[in-house]
């Protein structure tokens, strides 16, 4: 079986026993949080957003292909696309 996974969740562990191809695809990937506007400017959601950047930070170490982007906060708590 073929199937495709992300460098970070390849890192995390969560792919145990796949084997990488040497392939290079076209593709761009990444993680994404979707949250309620009301909750956006709750110190909750600050808090694990800090975490979530922490640990994908840890996991992107070593790893040539990602590439960790941080949306201002400002965008964040006012409940605006970063993009």
């Amino acid at each position: 079986m073929i199937a495709f996974d992300t460098p970070l969740r390849l890192a995390a562990g969560h792919s145990e026993g796949w084997v990488p191809l040497p392939l290079d695809l076209p593709l761009v990937v990444g993680e994404a949080l979707v949250v309620r506007r009301t909750f956006a400017a709750s110190p909750h959601l600050r808090t694990l957003l800090k975490g979530l950047r922490q640990r994908a930070s840890q996991l992107a170490q070593g790893l040539r292909d990602v590439q960790l982007l941080e949306p201002p906060l400002a965008s964040v708590a006012a409940g605006l696309n970063p993009v």
